[in-house]
């Protein structure tokens, strides 16, 4: 599976300055594509963008099944054009279902008094699966996150790092394709920083595509691609390992 933004723009009315402008890249399954920039850049609206939440008003987002590029992007561009030569448009050879989309969000929502591994299950649970296997399988994901020990706590008990991961766990166990996470590691420790890039580097090898937007400098020097985005549009793209 590919992912390319072509000359992608977007603002949020025509008064409004645009948040990318002709933002173009390739990423592809396998791989995690690190946003990285000051707080106002863009690093959310292009998450918005990966998923589907928005449409581009300039360029094109093209979803397509796996080719020959290799999706390191190298190469910068620059906002200073109008961002209206192109029509938008969203194209894709691959079926909805492949283009499907899992997200940590900083406020991920928790199913209150119930436990952490109720929480991770549930995304199982969602898919069809049996409560038994459910319930393994989240048991295994929270213990790779460091939470063996309190999957069977209330989420009303865990502290505010804790619940992050449990949401984490339930994005990845999620079967959508793509992995879209905003500031994973935003209120974690070092130890559990480390935990987590290691889960989301398991979903990469796992063959799923996972953009991460972040400020944190250790896990955007572990992605394998960068973005680089800065006001005004624009923006560099480059490997980070």
């Amino acid at each position: 599976m590919r992912l390319a933004f072509d000359r992608v723009g977007f603002r949020y009315s025509e008064a409004d300055p645009w948040v990318v402008e002709t933002l173009s890249f390739t990423a592809e399954a396998g791989r995690i594509v690190g946003l990285v920039g000051p707080s106002g850049c863009g690093k959310s609206t292009v998450l918005d963008l990966v998923g589907g939440l928005r449409r581009p008003q300039s360029g094109r987002i093209v979803w397509s099944g796996s080719g020959s590029g290799s999706g390191s992007g190298s190469g910068s561009g620059s906002g200073s054009g109008s961002g209206s030569g192109s029509e938008p448009a969203s194209e894709a050879s691959l079926a909805g279902e492949e283009r499907r989309a899992s997200w940590v969000i900083q406020s991920n929502p928790v199913l209150v008094g119930r436990t952490a591994l109720d929480n991770a299950a549930v995304a199982l649970l969602a898919q069809g699966s049996s409560m038994r296997q459910a319930r393994a399988e989240a048991r295994t994901v929270l213990a790779a996150l460091g939470l063996e020990s309190r999957a069977d706590a209330p989420v009303g008990e865990l502290s505010g790092g804790e619940t992050q991961r449990v949401t984490i766990a339930r994005s990845l166990l999620a079967s959508a394709p793509i992995l879209i996470a905003d500031e994973p590691t935003g209120q974690l420790d070092a130890a559990s920083s480390t935990l987590v890039y290691e889960a989301l580097r398991a979903a990469a090898d796992s063959h799923k595509l996972v953009f991460v937007a972040t400020h944190d400098p250790w896990l955007a020097d572990r992605c394998d691609q960068q973005i680089t985005l800065r006001s005004g549009g624009d923006y560099e793209v480059g490997r980070a390992r």
